[in-house]
């Protein structure tokens, strides 16, 4: 067996901030950056998840909507509610891990700024449009 008939086929080709911003499927989109996936139901002109309702597609039914990483704000004011669990401080910028009152675990990607503690209650608001893809059955 050759080593070229046992690499996996490939899911997507094209520029970086390509592949980035448009991924053809879930396992592209999560594969090349952080990525939060949440249960979605669609009606053919919007999509509604946990965070909110958001822009239409022809999509009818269950759906996985996925959000980048920094794609969320965290406020305290507003949003979705959550709690801190974990920061991963990288000097620039840092990974705040959220656990909202839904039960879901999102990962958010913010400038490092000082204030925000393990334990502190926030809101999440979505910021642009997510990602939409049919639920893989």
């Amino acid at each position: 067996m050759s080593i070229a008939s046992r690499r996996p086929p490939l899911a997507e080709i094209g520029a970086p901030a390509e592949v980035y911003g448009t991924p053809v499927s879930r396992t592209v989109g999560e594969f090349v950056g952080a990525a939060n996936v949440l249960p979605g139901a669609a009606d053919g002109s919007q999509i509604e998840c946990v965070l909110g309702r958001f822009g239409a597609s022809d999509l009818r039914g269950d759906v996985d909507v996925m959000f980048r990483a920094e794609a969320r704000v965290i406020g305290e004011d507003g949003g979705v509610p959550g709690e801190v669990e974990d920061i991963d401080y990288y000097g620039h910028d840092q990974m705040v891990i959220v656990r909202l009152l839904s039960g879901e675990t999102l990962r958010v990607r913010l400038l490092a700024r000082p204030g925000l503690e393990i334990g502190q209650r926030v809101g999440i608001t979505a910021r642009g449009e997510p990602f939409i893809f049919p639920r893989a059955g």
